[in-house]
Formats: structure tokens, C-alpha cells, sequence
């Protein structure tokens, strides 16, 4: 299992409107057949700060749907317009997590 995670922090007072952005991603990357991910909310931390979250079968399917989703303009013109949610001084982040191996 692989999740991939965006991290950003969005400008007070536009949360709902990254909620928006999270559900029209989702909407055109399911229209390009790939999968829709999950908006999460830290309960401590940075005010306003969200995760966006993906879960991938395996690193084949991620870097398949990644290559997909890069190259499709509807779904790139809507990751693109997410970048003015953004805080003031806040540089979003990401991260890739494997589910850890049973070791012998």
C-alpha cells in the first residue's frame, strides 16, 4: 500500500473553498479514470493546515496514475488553480508512504 499526501496550508477564511478544489479534483481525475483522494484536517497543528491523501495499491499503480494525471489539462488546470488557496508564506509539501515490509 502506498499514500501519497499534499500538504498545505490554506488562507483563513478559503476553507471552503479548498474543500471545493479537493472535489472538483476528485471529480476530474475519476473522469480520467484514476483515483480520488481524501481531505484531511490535523486536529492540533498549524491553523488551517489540510492533507490531501491518495491511497495506491503498489508504486506501479502510483506512478501510472501520477504519469495520467500529469498529463491530463483538466486535471492539471485544477491541481494549478488550487495554488491560490495557499497561505501567505506557506510552500506546500508532499510525501509518499510504503506500508512497512514483514521482515524474516
Amino acid at each position: 500500500m502506498i499514500r501519497y499526501r499534499y500538504h498545505f496550508v490554506v488562507t483563513l477564511g478559503r476553507f471552503n473553498d479548498a474543500v471545493k478544489w479537493v472535489n472538483d479534483l476528485n471529480a476530474a481525475s475519476v473522469a480520467a479514470g484514476l483515483t480520488a483522494g481524501k481531505l484531511w484536517a490535523p486536529a492540533f497543528g498549524t491553523a488551517n493546515s489540510v492533507v490531501y491523501e491518495v491511497e495506491y495499491a503498489d508504486w506501479t499503480s502510483f506512478h501510472k496514475e501520477n504519469d495520467i494525471f500529469n498529463g491530463n489539462a483538466d486535471c492539471m488546470r485544477i491541481l494549478r488553480e488550487g495554488t491560490s488557496l495557499n497561505a501567505a508564506g506557506q510552500i506546500p509539501w508532499d510525501e509518499a508512504l510504503e506500508e512497512a515490509p514483514t521482515l524474516a
